[in-house]
């Protein structure tokens, strides 16, 4: 870090600060959702087209389900042994779902008047009396799709920002400690407000280099902690250039003004 940014970050407006705060949510917000938004919609147009391949025509009418293949019809798992998936919506074959869960630790089978599934030993019943009349196949799913995955990505971008509009400031409050106490190690001048605006423009950098990894899309492992390592070293640079500024050797609170 440049010999006396630190102190110049503390000279700064809380404006300033506040700014920061409000760019990295924005730049945050925008990185999760604008590159991964489309990925979401590939892997789920892509799903859709595979619908017909891996599962039957599902139609559901009155309030109860039924297809045309033979039953009962037993969903491939991929070698999964403990998960079993079962169409069987014959009449009068309703009490024989628990059957088909018997061996495995978890599942689904539908029958004609409701879901059953089972999740760790648990097994629950749901009724499709108030189920819609729906034919589920791929153009029909594909129409629901288009119809509502723009809404969803709307209110899901609303969400995001809104919960890093919570997180930032809060990553601010807790990692500004690091430079209020490690300035306090060294006897040097600092108050808190002073070490949350360090804070908050050390964490510029992290933002657009997690933001530049979302484009990228490398799939990095635990990036996560790559931001918040470098968000640290940052701070520990910070104050670092608190101890080495010529100002301290003279006075040790020159070029901080209280917040």
């Amino acid at each position: 870090m440049t010999r006396g940014i630190a102190r110049w970050i503390c000279a700064q407006s809380a404006v300033v600060a506040i700014a920061a705060v409000l760019f990295c949510a924005a730049i945050s917000a925008f990185g999760l959702v604008w590159a991964n938004a489309p990925r979401l919609e590939s892997f789920l147009n892509w799903a859709v087209e595979k619908y017909d391949v891996t599962l039957p025509q599902i139609t559901f009418k009155n309030g109860h389900a039924s297809i045309r293949e033979k039953q009962p019809y037993i969903i491939d798992t991929g070698g999964e042994k403990d998960v079993a998936i079962v169409i069987d919506t014959r009449d009068g074959k309703e009490n024989e779902a628990p059957n088909y869960l018997k061996e495995a630790d978890s599942g689904v089978v539908l029958t004609g008047e409701s879901l059953v599934t089972k999740d760790r030993g648990q097994i629950r019943i749901i009724s499709l009396k108030d189920m819609p009349d729906f034919v589920f196949n791929s153009r029909n799913l594909q129409d629901l799709l288009d119809q509502f995955l723009p809404t969803v990505i709307w209110y899901g971008t609303i969400v995001v920002i809104l919960y890093f509009l919570l997180m930032k400031p809060l990553q601010v409050l807790i990692l500004g400690l690091i430079p209020y106490f490690g300035a306090q190690t060294y006897s040097v001048a600092l108050t808190f407000g002073q070490a949350m605006k360090i804070a908050a423009i050390a964490m510029i950098p992290p933002v657009l280099l997690d933001t530049l990894v979302q484009f990228a899309d490398t799939r990095l492992p635990f990036a996560f902690v790559l931001y918040f390592g470098l968000y640290i070293v940052l701070l520990c640079l910070a104050v670092r250039d608190l101890v080495r500024s010529p100002e301290r050797q003279t006075d040790p609170t020159a070029g901080l003004t209280p917040s």
